[in-house]
């Protein structure tokens, strides 16, 4: 994950470097970073459909379905 922090610490405004490594981070497990990062990308970027879907889809998982469907 070490390229994705580099290119966060290039590009902090990029939508793509949070929502890549938000996919990183679900991939290991770490779910709750995970969530954060694909909710910066949508900070960044509200219309971010992949990103909306993947944090809705870790919300699912976590049991929180209200705010998945919101």
């Amino acid at each position: 994950m070490t390229l994705y922090e580099r290119a966060m610490a290039l590009k902090p405004d990029d939508e793509e470097v949070h929502f890549n490594l938000g996919c990183a981070l679900a991939r290991s497990g770490k779910v709750d970073e995970a969530m954060k990062q694909y909710g910066e990308a949508l900070r960044l970027f509200p219309d971010y459909v992949e990103a909306h879907n993947n944090l809705g889809n870790l919300l699912v998982k976590k049991g929180n379905l209200d705010a998945a469907i919101e």
